[in-house]
């Protein structure tokens, strides 16, 4: 359906952040900078607190920020439709 998940890790970990996505699993790709707090991913996109989600657009423009459960999943269902 066009739909991607894309994760940016906050770690300063590489021994831990390979760690959870091998225990996890996670079906979807995940990248980290291993800068943690100071990484330039965070400021970029103005993150206060983690965990965030943002809802990006094929343009690149951000039409969702921060849902979760019912509410994530009626923002996917109208995007998706």
């Amino acid at each position: 359906k066009g739909f991607e998940v894309y994760q940016v890790s906050a770690d300063t970990s590489k021994a831990t952040w390979i760690t959870a996505v091998q225990e996890q699993r996670l079906p979807w790709v995940s990248v980290c900078d291993f800068g943690g707090e100071a990484s330039p991913m965070l400021r970029a996109y103005n993150v206060r607190k983690l965990p965030s989600n943002f809802l990006i657009d094929s343009k690149g423009e951000i039409v969702g920020k921060d849902l979760y459960s019912k509410a994530l999943e009626r923002k996917l269902a109208k995007i998706l439709k």
